[in-house]
This record gives structure tokens, C-alpha cells and sequence, in this order.
């Protein structure tokens, strides 16, 4: 997206940002066959239209910055849905592995493997980043 702004005026970078959540709502509509109330339809309307009549007076665009524009959109929407997608795949690895582990084994060790896995969260923050990965406001929030 900032190649667009550097090759756009900045109502235009505005706009193609909002162009996002209809390049999303596209997203969901083709993979996951979702489909959205008029109310839902009508309050991105109205936002878009907010933002066009904000920005139409700083409009000015060239056939790079409409490139940009374009690939920067929807390689951002892609990159958001696939992550999520990927999100939701790991938590449900992460809850079948619970599962497993509390069927095979005890409620205790359970807790036990919970606690390790904080140690081991606390000491790769603090081999991978140093004094900011392990400082006095970091363990605190740990404790409580």
C-alpha cells in the first residue's frame, strides 16, 4: 500500500485501503460461500461512500499507482483470509493435542506440561530478544 501513497495522491490511498473490506467480503463470499444481510451491505456502502466524497476533491492516480493499488489490495486480503485460515488450522491441532494429552495422561500432568510450556515461552523471548523479551512488566503479566 505504500507504494501506492508514494505514487498517488493520498484520497486515492484512502480509497484503495477501504477497497479492502470489499476485496474481504469477495474473499468470503467465493471460498466460503458466506452471505451478508442487506444491513451488513448497506453499512459498507455508506462507508465507502463516506470516504469517496471526503477524498474526491484529492483524487489524482496514474496507471503505476492503480497497479500498486490493485496487487496491494488484494495480495493483503488473500494474505488475511489465508492466514486466518491457517489460524483456525492450528487451533484446532493445538486443541486435539489437549485432548490426546489429557485422555493419556493425567489431569496433573496436564498442568505440568501447561507450566513447561510458560518456561519455555519466557526463555526463547528471552534468548530471541533479549532483555525486552524478558523484563519486569513481562513476568508480571506471566504471574497473573
Amino acid at each position: 500500500m505504500n507504494v501506492s501513497l508514494m505514487w498517488n495522491s493520498e484520497g486515492f490511498y484512502q480509497i484503495a485501503k477501504l477497497c479492502m473490506i470489499p476485496a474481504s467480503c469477495l474473499l468470503e463470499v467465493v471460498f466460503d460461500h458466506v452471505h451478508y444481510s442487506r444491513d451488513t451491505k448497506l453499512s459498507i456502502m455508506v462507508v465507502l461512500i463516506g470516504v469517496a466524497v471526503c477524498t474526491v476533491t484529492d483524487v489524482s492516480v496514474n496507471a503505476k499507482g492503480l497497479a500498486a493499488a490493485v496487487i496491494a489490495v488484494w495480495s493483503t486480503a488473500l494474505q488475511q483470509y489465508f492466514f486466518l485460515a491457517l489460524s483456525c488450522f492450528t487451533a484446532i491441532g493445538v486443541n486435539l493435542s489437549q485432548f490426546i494429552c489429557i485422555g493419556r495422561f493425567s489431569a496433573v500432568s496436564f498442568q505440568v506440561l501447561g507450566h513447561m510450556k510458560t518456561v519455555l515461552v519466557l526463555s526463547l523471548g528471552f534468548l530471541f530478544f533479549g532483555k525486552e523479551g524478558l523484563n519486569f512488566q513481562v513476568v508480571l503479566a506471566y504471574l497473573g
